[in-house]
């Protein structure tokens, strides 16, 4: 009896290993279309996040960025929050959220990015899981309150969400081709109904977990694969060195990492916001090329991204195939030109025709950044 106990277990565990192998392998990417000009190999987002934010910590990264001409994603806080843990404080405006910021930049953001104490937070926490078990687990190892979802909460406001914001974070991990793991981004969740278009990062929360993310052999990954890093870290949480005489030097694998991703003219650095609409009108383009349509309607939001998006046109098939001079990537204007298709913009929203993630792809995500948290964790 013993053994036949044993060998089940056995049984168990070995298809266990299988079906969590399956899930976390990531497959190849194959859309022909790129969300970065012809004369770039890959593209890099940068989002500093606004915990831990003190200006005299924060000045050598910048000061360094500035140099380099990169350009990235800032985040604040809408509001102090007056319970707050002091290490986590960060740079906020006080202000009335979204209407404030439109009047004072003259747009509102693209991206909102929920934390570990947001209770404004919408299918957060536990909620975000698939499956009851991993539910029940996430809720005994993490404390927090999330009731942005919670009809008659204070906090509720997913039904005006998608008025406010396109795309928010979801799950991290430490890869550094963030798109290759999330190739539906940004993708709209089934199981979560009224919120906007969800994205995954990767993980360079601190100066080391950054400067280990942008490691040479990392960089050159990225650039092989074509691929896509939508990065979130803390500029203020251990970049600089903090020495007895008070100086605060950028730490140095910091800098050689910034130093030699910003001088390379292989790699665009884009905002956030922007490489996601870019990806969201690369989705609208795939999707007319597979119903074979020769007429393509863009929201007239997403028109500014078409310069930035590249082809590849021996990746297609038929009459969409064409390469204008023969060269392997062009730019989207050309193709669409050579192929003779028609671009529309009109008044439609970025969330028509939303991609949906597939539940593989969703799994792989989770897994994923279950253990990025075992590693390092990231919230």
């Amino acid at each position: 009896m013993r053994r036949r106990i044993v060998v089940v277990a056995l049984i168990v565990v070995v298809a266990l290993v299988l079906w969590t192998a399956f899930l976390m392998h990531v497959p190849a990417r194959r859309s022909a279309f790129y969300p970065f000009p012809a004369d770039r190999q890959c593209a890099i987002s940068v989002t500093d996040d606004t915990d831990h934010f003190q200006f005299a910590t924060v000045d050598p990264v910048y000061a360094l960025v500035d140099s380099l001409g990169l350009r990235l994603t800032k985040t604040v806080w809408a509001f102090d929050a007056p319970d707050a843990d002091p290490a986590s404080v960060g740079l906020s405006l006080e202000l009335e959220a979204y209407a404030v910021l439109e009047e004072m930049t003259g747009e509102r953001p693209k991206i909102e990015i929920f934390h570990s104490y947001n209770q404004e937070a919408f299918y957060w926490g536990s909620d975000r899981l698939p499956g009851p078990v991993l539910r029940f687990l996430h809720g005994v190892t993490h404390r927090g309150s999330f009731e942005g979802a919670t009809e008659g909460s204070p906090y509720y406001w997913v039904d005006i969400a998608r008025s406010l914001v396109c795309y928010v974070r979801a799950y991290t991990t430490n890869d550094i081709n963030t798109l290759a793991l999330n190739p539906s981004m940004p993708y709209e969740d089934p199981s979560t109904p009224m919120a906007p278009l969800w994205f995954a990062s990767s993980n360079g929360r601190i100066g080391e977990q950054f400067a280990r993310l942008f490691s040479e052999a990392n960089v050159e990954s990225l650039k092989e694969e074509r691929g896509v890093s939508i990065v979130y870290t803390h500029f203020g949480a251990a970049f600089v060195e903090e020495r007895p005489d008070g100086a605060r030097p950028l730490r140095k694998d910091v800098r050689e990492a910034l130093v030699r991703c910003g001088n390379d003219a292989a790699i665009a650095f884009v905002p956030a916001g922007e490489i996601l609409d870019r990806l969201r009108v690369i989705q609208i383009f795939e999707d007319a090329v597979d119903r074979g349509e020769r007429t393509v309607g863009l929201p007239r939001d997403l028109t500014y991204a078409l310069d930035a998006i590249s082809v590849d046109p021996a990746a297609l098939h038929g009459p969409y195939s064409l390469a204008p001079g023969g060269a392997e990537r062009v730019s989207l204007h050309e193709w669409w030109g050579a192929v003779g298709l028609e671009v529309h913009a009109g008044d439609v929203s970025v969330f028509d025709g939303a991609r949906r993630i597939a539940w593989r792809e969703r799994w792989r995500m989770v897994l994923r950044w279950l253990a990025t948290q075992v590693a390092t964790p990231t919230g």
